[in-house]
């Protein structure tokens, strides 16, 4: 989403728009404020910060979050976004008796109140100057909806959006094919959960061929590696099994994003199969001192997603990144008696690699099912 915030250097104000790219943030200059306006200004930058929120809102909210009225509420949304611009320059005002009509649509109504606030300074330069930025912006959320996160639109990188565009993922799984291993472009010019999902398919191309060399089940690969070196798991191993086990890759990486959002906003993302978790908790701590079960059966309870909550998309890929690259010191470690050194070899580099899109070919339907 877009922050907006006052460049003040004592002499005069200027509006600024800024936005993350996944690495760092780029900015741009709205418009000049007048002196003196002091809290109006301050009004005029959090009313269009909430107005982009909201509008990044239908793009990163879905239907797979369990919320029934989901889908109906990001619909609504998306049409109040053609009536945005009309309430920044036509807002609705208090009446004479001043009663003010208040929109459920959190688009329209951070619309309005950005209007009425521009409405209240009162220059048409400046109601110019933000219309013209929010029209990019409303342009920056569609085109990201479409597949496009060029130019202004980057800053969905930054965002947990959960049902990837095919245009996404099958950019992601062309820079796969370039460096299997990953490349910075999965994090800053590709919807990270595309990325995940194109992910996903090579770190299971890259355990089966790291389970035909060292001759073990392709779901056993991340804990040997781990006896090696400290990688990633759970996680990896999750994805695989669910991928051999006919999953798509696609719906392993939704599901597990649409549970971290749900443990996000304080849900469970199983509500039905809490008391059965509980119930197996309580059972795996029976043994321990009584004393001590209480804090067991904390932590047992504690990890309802295996994503950081917080990011879940970006948690995801790192583990995913992570597990191709616990392959590779399988990998590396078959190929050399001595154990892996710090770096492999060219060579086995590029026989790691060779192989993995050999494989990654041979199952290519996976990435676009």
């Amino acid at each position: 989403m877009t922050f907006y915030a006052l460049l003040d250097d004592g002499t005069k104000s200027t509006l600024l728009a800024t936005w993350p790219t996944g690495r760092g943030h780029q900015a741009t200059t709205v418009c000049p404020i007048a002196a003196g306006l002091g809290e109006l200004a301050t009004q005029l930058c959090d009313a269009l910060t909430q107005l982009s929120q909201a509008m990044w809102h239908t793009y990163t909210d879905q239907e797979s979050t369990g919320d029934p009225n989901q889908q109906m509420r990001q619909q609504e949304r998306g049409d109040g976004m053609s009536h945005v611009v009309e309430a920044l320059t036509n807002p609705n005002l208090p009446d004479d008796e001043g009663a003010l009509l208040i929109s459920y649509d959190p688009v329209m109504e951070w619309a309005h109140t950005s209007g009425r606030v521009l409405h209240t300074i009162a220059d048409p330069a400046v109601t110019a100057a933000v219309t013209t930025d929010v029209t990019h912006e409303i342009t920056a959320v569609q085109r990201a909806g479409l597949g496009d996160i060029t130019g202004r639109a980057i800053q969905a990188v930054a965002l947990n959006h959960i049902d990837p565009s095919p245009v996404q993922v099958a950019a992601a799984d062309r820079l796969l094919h370039e460096q299997p291993l990953g490349t910075p472009q999965l994090w800053t010019a590709i919807d990270p959960a595309a990325s995940c999902v194109a992910a996903a398919h090579w770190l299971t191309a890259a355990a089966e061929v790291t389970a035909d060399k060292a001759d073990l089940d392709a779901t056993s690969v991340f804990s040997y590696a781990d006896d090696i070196e400290a990688v990633s798991v759970e996680v990896p191993t999750m994805i695989v099994r669910a991928i051999l086990e006919q999953d798509t890759p696609r719906d392993i990486v939704t599901e597990l994003l649409a549970d971290a959002n749900i443990v996000a906003a304080g849900r469970h993302p199983d509500p039905v199969g809490l008391p059965a978790l509980v119930d197996a908790a309580r059972d795996q701590v029976q043994r321990l001192k009584p004393r001590d079960r209480d804090i067991a059966l904390a932590g047992l309870l504690e990890p309802l997603t295996p994503l950081d909550p917080r990011r879940p998309s970006r948690d995801l890929l790192e583990h995913l990144l992570d597990g191709i690259r616990a392959c590779l010191v399988v990998y590396t470690n078959e190929i050399d008696e001595h154990g892996p050194p710090a770096e492999p070899s060219g060579l086995v580099l590029k026989q790691f690699r060779d192989a993995v899109r050999q494989r990654a070919a041979l199952t290519h339907h996976r990435v676009h099912a």
